[in-house]
């Protein structure tokens, strides 16, 4: 598990790695609230790389994690299972033996979905979902289609970015996001409950494949 260190933006990041049991995954604070995360996010392009200290040694890391990592030090965002650190990729029987384990990891923990750097475009987006979840049936989960057509002048560009970031398109994203019973996405400095994103994408699916 990455222990990562609390930090303001463009500080330095710093991390330790630390052991724990499986079997502590899902173990709470004193507030109830999950006490390990998991990151899912897409590794992006190999280069350029960018320097974390980890353990008292500097470890290169992709651009996308290196964004996510700024931002979370930001909140405060403690214990973090992150593939790309936490398993030596080097070794590919330990590659192979925690793989066998990844359901597990993100079913215990809380889940960090991490898109990339935000935008314009992704704050208003945001803002429309909060907008529709607020007012979706309860019982159906069907947005009101009144309500879905107002916004349609201003709202399809926007929502129209949000999947198509390459988080979307990943293999993993059924069994990191999908098992998770607690998940939150983060996009730049926005973030969104899971539930509540889903509930406001199929709310608009709902109205076919106009919008």
């Amino acid at each position: 598990m990455l222990r990562l260190a609390p930090g303001k933006a463009c500080s330095i990041i710093s991390c330790s790695l630390h052991r724990i049991n499986i079997d502590e995954l899902s173990a709470e604070d004193s507030y109830g609230r999950r006490r390990y995360h998991a990151l899912s996010y897409t590794w992006g392009t190999a280069s350029p790389k960018f320097p974390i200290l980890c353990n008292g040694k500097i470890v290169e890391v992709t651009r996308n994690l290196y964004e996510a990592l700024l931002y979370l030090q930001q909140r405060k965002i403690g214990e973090i299972w992150i593939d790309a650190v936490c398993i030596d990729q080097s070794n590919i029987d330990e590659r192979n033996a925690q793989i066998q384990h990844m359901t597990e990891i993100y079913r215990n923990t809380k889940v960090l979905i991490w898109l990339g750097a935000g935008s314009k475009a992704i704050d208003n987006a945001f803002d429309i979902l909060d907008h529709i979840h607020n007012r979706i049936t309860i019982f159906d989960k069907k947005a009101d289609e009144k309500l879905i057509l107002g916004l349609e002048d201003t709202a399809q560009e926007p929502l129209a970015e949000l999947p198509n970031r390459p988080w979307f398109r990943r293999v993993w994203i059924i069994q990191e996001a999908m098992v998770a019973k607690s998940a939150v996405v983060y996009c730049g400095k926005r973030a969104h409950i899971w539930v509540a994103y889903d509930d406001a994408s199929k709310g608009i699916q709902s109205l076919g494949p106009s919008f």
